[in-house]
């Protein structure tokens, strides 16, 4: 008979297998073939600091990925939009340019029309300036 007990008794002690298995026998009224999870109050207050520490990256991530949303369903604010404003502002920008140029050419040329005249204007002063000491140096030799 004893060794009936004993034979019993190592039945009951099998290793369980997995972490995730309730133990054999009842386990709060459940059959033992219910899998139940069971941790220690050790491994969950270590998972309970890992959540805490990566929860805050993860809302802020959430937080970003929201807001990219919405801007991408605000209307005008989508990729074609943006690159058709752009190209919008680009050719603003070229007509702009063209207009300075042609000003700039302009302004140019008047200032070599300008600047023909002043040469004009220094050959014949030079001329009159000529002319006068001429006309000084035969008065005294007169």
């Amino acid at each position: 008979m004893t060794g009936g007990k004993s034979g019993l008794a190592s039945s009951e002690k099998k290793s369980n297998p997995s972490p995730f298995l309730a133990p054999s026998g009842n386990f709060n009224g459940r059959p033992a073939e219910t899998r139940v999870m069971m941790f220690s109050i050790t491994a969950i207050a270590k998972l309970l600091i890992q959540l805490a520490t990566i929860t805050p990256a993860v809302n802020v991530s959430i937080e970003q990925i929201r807001q990219l949303v919405e801007t991408i369903r605000k209307p005008g604010a989508g990729t074609q939009n943006q690159l058709d404003d752009l190209k919008k502002a680009l050719e603003l920008q070229a007509t702009v340019n063209k207009e300075i140029n042609d000003k700039l050419k302009l302004v140019e040329t008047v200032l070599h029309t300008v600047q023909k005249s002043l040469k004009v204007l220094a050959v014949a002063a030079a001329g009159v300036g000529l002319i006068a000491v001429v006309a000084l140096v035969v008065a005294v030799v007169k």
